[in-house]
């Protein structure tokens, strides 16, 4: 909540410190403890997530310009995986486990959404291209499992 509360201050977004937060106490010996605290809230605030981002979206948009979003999608997936295995490669890892952590790797993240609404609300970035990449992340993780099938 600190954190939360300094990110805001210094002119940051409170989910920015928050996520921050996160990735700092999981990487703390009090780890475990946090995972059983928020244990019971995990699903209600997954599904809380999701209907959020999908009141997001404007379908109207998206189908309006699906071919831009079918190559945002591409996009999005090609930059990733190749951010992802080159580097495993260059590290040793043997060329199946670099393409499997790459596949793994590829969809869009939750804190992709954050900074999304952060340009959102700051207006940063026209009203279509925005839903366009937010189709583009949402489909990326809707295919994730089938992904890791690969």
């Amino acid at each position: 909540m600190l954190l939360a509360w300094i990110t805001q201050k210094a002119g940051l977004s409170l989910a920015l410190g928050a996520f921050v937060s996160g990735v700092l106490l999981a990487e703390t010996d009090y780890r475990y403890q946090v995972e059983d605290y928020i244990k019971p809230f995990r699903d209600v605030l997954l599904g809380l997530f999701f209907i959020t981002i999908g009141t997001l979206l404007d379908l109207t948009v998206v189908i309006h310009h699906l071919p831009a979003v079918l190559l945002t999608l591409i996009l999005l997936l090609g930059l990733k995986l190749l951010t992802v295995y080159g580097p495993a490669r260059a590290l040793g890892e043997q060329d199946s486990i670099a393409l499997r952590t790459a596949l793994a790797m590829a969809p869009a993240g939750e804190f992709g959404f954050v900074l999304l609404a952060q340009t959102e609300g700051l207006h940063l970035v026209p009203a279509t291209p925005l839903q366009i990449v937010l189709a583009a992340m949402l489909i990326s993780m809707i295919l994730a499992p089938f992904i890791l099938l690969m």
